[in-house]
């Protein structure tokens, strides 16, 4: 998620909301993140669900929605 907030402070939107998808594509039928994802494979490894990966998905939505600058 860190990547996805620096392509933000460095003005690359469009990178940000692309990998943004990606991570938001990566969450199984009922919402939740994996603890690890194969992407040759296309599935979810690990264990359900990741609270800290779903914090930062919840802040860079935040982030990508301009309600809470940067920091």
């Amino acid at each position: 998620m860190e990547l996805i907030e620096a392509y933000l402070l460095a003005g690359r939107r469009v990178d940000a909301e692309n990998l943004f998808s990606q991570f938001a594509g990566a969450a199984g039928p009922t919402g939740l993140l994996p603890e690890e994802y194969d992407p040759v494979a296309e599935r979810s490894l690990g264990n359900h669900p990741q609270a800290y990966s779903h914090l930062g998905l919840i802040r860079c939505a935040q982030l990508l929605a301009g309600a809470a600058g940067p920091g």
